[in-house]
This record gives C-alpha cells, structure tokens and sequence, in this order.
C-alpha cells in the first residue's frame, strides 16, 4: 500500500470514532441531566418510576438518534449541493461516500426510532420496561399514546429513507433523499411541550424552523468534518458553500428559539426554575457555536480558498463545534424532559387550547384588517420570498440589465397577499371557521399562485443567478435547470396532470373525509395552506406559462385548460352549498364559540365563497393570456418582416405570381 493510499485509510478510519463519540457526548449529556431532574419530573407526572432502563435509556437514545438523524440529513446535503457530480450525473467519490455515510446514519436513525417506541410506552405507563411490559404488546399499546406513535412514524420514514438511498448513484436523487431525511424530524416536532396548550401554533412553527434549521448546521458541519477528514475533492467548494448555509441556520435558530422559548416561560423563570436554567445553557451553547462558526469562515474557510489542502484549521475548528453541538443536543433532549415551569396563562379557555389562542368575538371588518397573529412559517416565507425577488432585481439592474415593472408589482402583490391570508384576521378566523377556512383556501390556491407566477421567478433567478463556466462545477443556475428538465418536471407539468391535482384537491379534502380528521390539528391546517398554494402554483404555472415550462402549450391550448376545469370550480361550491351535513362539525362545537352556533349557514357561505372566488383569477389569466397572444403575434410578425427584408419579399412576390396565373387562367 502506497503512503498516500494508508494516510487516507488511516483518515477515514477516525470517522466512525469520531461520529460515534458525537452521539455518545449528546446521549451521556442528555441522560445525565435527565437523571437530576428525574425527581421533578415523576412530580408533576404523578406515575411511577419506570426503572433506570427506561430513565436513563430513553434520553441517551434519542440524543444519540437525533445526532444520526443530523449525520443523515448534512451527508445528504453534502452530496447533493456541497460538492459536484461527474459531467454524466453519476455522483464522484466524495459525493458516493458522503451518501453512504448518510445510508448508515438513515439505518442507525431508524434502530433508535425503534428502541424509543417501548422506551416511551415504558415512561408514559410508569411501567418498567424489563420485568412489566409484554413486548408482544408494545408496539399495538404504542398507537394509543402520541409520543411513541410519532416514533413509529420516525423508525417507518427513517427506514424508507435508508432502503431507498442504498441504491443510488445518481445527482438527481440526492436532494430528494434530503427532504426525505429532513421529513423524519416531523413527528418530534408534533410531540412534546410545545404540542399541546395555548400558543401552541406558535410553538410548533418554531420548533419546526428550530429542527430543520439544527440539523442542517448540525449535520452539515458533521458531514463537512468527515468530508475533509478524509481528504475528500473540492472541500474549499464545500466549506465555502456550507458556510452560506450555516450562517442563516444559526438566524433561523435564534430567532425560532427565542420564541419558541417564551411561548411557554416568563423572563423571571430563566433564573428560577431548573426549566429556564436550561433554555440559558442552550442559548449560551447557541452562542459558542455562532462564534466558532465566524471564527470557522475567518480562518478554516479563508485557509482553504487561498490553499485547497490547508484543512487543518478547518478541521480543528469543526471537531470543537461538534462537541459543542454533542452537549447542546443533549441539553435539548434533557430540556424535553424537564418539567417546565407553571403556564403563562392559567386555566386557558377552550378555544386557546384548541386552536392555540383566543379570539377576541365574531369576525369583523376591523378584526379581520388588524387582528393579526403572525404565521412563522408563511408568512415568514412570504417576507422571505419578496426580499430574494428584490434582490435579484437588484442584481440585475447593477449590471445594467431592465425587468418589468409590472412583474415585480405581481410578485409584491401576491406576497402581501400570502402575508395578509395567513396572519390577518382570516388567518387567525381560519382554524374556527369554515367560512374563513374557505376564503383563505381560495386565496391562496387561486389569487395568490396567479400574483406569483405573473412575477416569473423561474425566469428572474436564471437571469441573476451567474452561470457556471466550462469546467467548473455547477451552482444554483445549473440546479434550477435540472430541476426544469427533470422527469417529475416534465411530468407535473402535463396540463392533465396539473389540473387533476389541482382540482381533485377540492373533492377529496372536503367529500374525502379528510378535513373532517384534519380540522383539530394544527400541522394539519399547517400541511393544507401549503398544499394549497403548491397545487395552485403548479396549475397556473402551466397554464400562464410567463416562466418556461417542460411541456410549452400554445395559448389556445391554455385557454382551453383553464375553461375547462372552470365548471368543476363552480359544481365543488354549488354541492358544498347544498350538503345537509356539517363538516367537521364535532370539532367546530367543542370550540364553545357562543356567537358561532349556526355552523351549517356558515358551511353554505363558505361554498358560496368557493362558487365565486374563481372570478378575480379569471380575469387575470385572461388577461396574461390576452397579452402572451398579442405578443406572440407581434413576434411572428416581426419574424416575417425581417425574413421579407433579407430575401426582398420573394414570399409575397410568389404569392402575386401565384394569383396573376390563376387569373390569366380563368380568362376566356
């Protein structure tokens, strides 16, 4: 064996140990401190003890599990944007390596999913794992309580993760394989305190934004460490691009955590309770972080640029952040399992508990204006979203180049839009009301997907964004172009396609039965606004088609999509008028909203709402296409008369030619 060839055995042989020693610093951390406050805990829970098997193991486990499922997604995130493919799509050695690694993580990720399933029932029950509980039991006992059924949805996505990812070899798969590994992180958003009692809307966005913001820093830092390690291709790409992300996951924690944390805790409760001790000790190891993280792009980062193979600052920085991230891992753990200090508001009426808050009386013009309550996810996206479309436009304009007006005035429109829906007064209605419901659902699958397309983002970003040259490997240009042109692109973008998912969204929600389940839950209220304005963003992307498309339609062709899936519209609200029955009513009346009792007239007007909001779109579309047309037009025409200018009209000269010789023809 060659001396190059040992050095990388050698580094990569202290990968494993070093993954390894992550998971049991965050496992030992978290187990340590639960173990202190064990005392409290089975207080304020009033069970038994369930033994040191399940008090000790159940933290250890998923803190160890928790960093596994970070390796995951950060490996996954290396190999799909931190470093290249091959010219042919095949992923090069680095990338194969960084998803093996995410494949082994995704496969430890599920076994601790697993282990957690009996450890949660054995906690919840006060029974001890090893001598009470039937292990032929547990997992059927396991759909009766909520946090040991979150597992099993952890240990089923995590396992399909990881069968999935063994196979592949490919680019195009690996972004998919990280949304896959970030969609393992939902049920442990949907458990534990912030899950339940007032404002607790709130405190699930932001744990939300908080998990997936952690395991992208965390992960990715990890995934980075064992790139570098092993003396893996473009580490300066990688560190340089890792660096971006981790900056504003390190914003996105703090300001997630910073409302997430005073949700449920007053500014005294940081000094007097054991809870608030350990919000400061995450908030200090959040700060570490964030300073070892500037000082990672002043010197490791900076290293690399100037001389690709100087990765020692680079590494000895990471390996202190990975500690760190190994105790704040654990101390999050410990802190889910803490008892936090006495509510905000005592005895909260039913509807805050309900639905997260109360509402101040039946909807007004006024309350519907100014009665905000702001939504952490869309209506931070909607922020988010115009701000990257004015900074494109900036871009573009600094060098010189224009872009429409009205455009940007479509694009501002439908963000404001989004904003007003769902953190106005209709958005805070929304969850009480099906009458808001409906109008916020028109909104945002009709009105608002209209505004965003008109402001041709797909079009904007290839513009701005700079192309890669020749030989060097591909940006966010060249993603958002292999996205374009992929198979599941050209796919959606069928207009059959489009339109049955747009339309059978309506008739399957609310005639399904699903709306009568998904009412009560906010992730639910959560995954509808999103599918709302995804399947209406896809419709009328193809059928307005202002950004290129993979099936390009002609106008007519557009037209005819969209009066034909108009009827359907107008029937959906026309049999939503005239059901007898109450949707979700049983949800709607445990509310106990006395000024809203008529909930079947309020049912028909939120069908009247869906007959008619259709309107507003259609002309707007009509509108878009009116104007495609005409400049379509323009366009041919311009073409013919340079093709008249370079060959002198030869195509009109034939056409007379043509005419005198009939006519000489016809005389007698």
């Amino acid at each position: 064996m060659t001396t190059v060839a040992a050095r990388t055995v050698a580094r990569t042989s202290t990968i494993w140990p070093m993954l390894f020693g992550v998971g049991v610093l965050a496992g030992a951390t978290a187990a340590a401190i639960a173990g202190l406050s064990l005392a409290d805990a089975l207080t304020a829970t009033g069970l038994p003890d369930p033994g040191p098997v399940t008090n000790y193991g159940l933290p250890f486990f998923r803190a160890a599990g928790e960093i596994a499922a970070v390796v995951a997604v950060g490996s996954f995130l290396v190999a799909a944007f931190l470093v290249p493919p091959q010219r042919s799509g095949v992923l090069d050695a680095s990338g194969y390596r960084a998803l093996r690694l995410g494949t082994v993580a995704s496969g430890v990720w599920t076994v601790c999913a697993a282990l957690l399933v009996p450890l949660t029932v054995s906690d919840v029950t006060g029974q001890s794992l090893t001598s009470r509980l039937d292990p032929s039991a547990i997992w059927s006992v396991a759909s009766l309580i909520d946090v040991a059924g979150a597992w099993r949805w952890t240990a089923l996505f995590a396992a399909i993760v990881t069968v999935v990812s063994i196979p592949v070899l490919r680019w195009s798969w690996t972004p998919l394989l990280l949304v896959g590994a970030v969609a393992t992180l939902l049920p442990l958003a949907l458990t534990g305190h912030s899950s339940a009692g007032g404002s607790h809307d709130l405190a699930t966005n932001s744990l939300f934004i908080h998990l997936v913001a952690g395991a992208l820093w965390a992960g990715g830092l990890l995934a980075l460490l064992a790139h570098a390690i092993r003396g893996g291709e473009h580490a300066d790409l990688a560190a340089r691009r890792f660096s971006t992300v981790a900056l504003w996951c390190f914003v996105a924690m703090a300001m997630s955590g910073i409302v997430n944390a005073f949700v449920r805790i007053r500014l005294d409760d940081l000094i007097h309770s054991s809870y608030g001790w350990l919000v400061v000790g995450k908030a200090v190891a959040l700060c570490v972080l964030g300073v070892l993280g500037w000082q990672q792009r002043r010197r490791g980062v900076a290293a690399l640029q100037t001389d690709p193979d100087a990765r020692r600052s680079l590494i000895r920085l990471a390996l202190i952040e990975a500690g760190v991230f190994g105790l704040t891992f654990g101390i999050a753990v410990a802190l889910g399992r803490t008892p936090p200090p006495p509510p905000v508001v005592f005895n909260p009426s039913v509807t805050a508990v309900e639905i997260g808050y109360d509402l101040a009386g039946p909807p007004t013009l006024a309350r519907v204006l100014f009665d905000w309550r702001f939504d952490l996810v869309l209506g931070t996206a909607a922020l988010v979203f115009a701000g990257l479309y004015l900074a494109g436009v900036w871009r573009l304009r600094k060098r010189g180049d224009t872009w429409p007006t009205g455009r940007i005035i479509a694009w501002l429109c439908g963000c404001a839009v989004l904003l007003f829906t769902t953190s106005s007064g209709v958005g805070r209605y929304m969850p009480a009301m099906f009458s808001m419901h409906m109008a916020a659902h028109m909104l945002l699958s009709m009105l608002v997907p209209v505004l965003l397309v008109l402001g041709a983002p797909v079009t904007l970003a290839l513009r701005a964004l700079p192309a890669a040259g020749r030989d060097d490997p591909p940006g966010p240009r060249e993603w958002l172009l292999a996205a374009l042109h992929s198979r599941v692109s050209r796919v959606l973008t069928n207009p059959i396609v489009a339109t049955v998912i747009f339309v059978s969204g309506f008739y399957g929600l609310y005639f399904g039965g699903i709306f009568d389940v998904a009412a009560s839950s906010h992730a639910a209220h959560v995954a509808m606004n999103l599918h709302f304005l995804l399947t209406g963003y896809l419709f009328y992307w193809v059928v307005i088609g202002v950004d290129p498309t993979p099936r390009p339609i002609p106008p007519i062709a557009k037209l005819a999509v969209v009066f034909a899936s108009l009827p359907l519209h107008a029937f959906f609200g026309v049999v939503l008028m005239g059901t007898k029955s109450v949707l979700a009513g049983d949800f709607y009346r445990s509310l106990q909203l006395t000024w809203h009792t008529d909930l079947l007239g309020d049912q028909r007007l939120g069908g009247a709402i869906a007959w008619s909001a259709g309107e507003v779109p259609l002309v707007l579309v009509l509108l878009a296409l009116l104007i495609q047309w005409r400049r379509s037009d323009q366009r041919v025409s311009t073409r013919m008369d340079r093709a008249a200018d370079r060959d002198d009209d030869a195509d009109l000269a034939a056409y007379n030619a043509m005419l005198a010789k009939l006519a000489k023809l016809e005389e007698p």
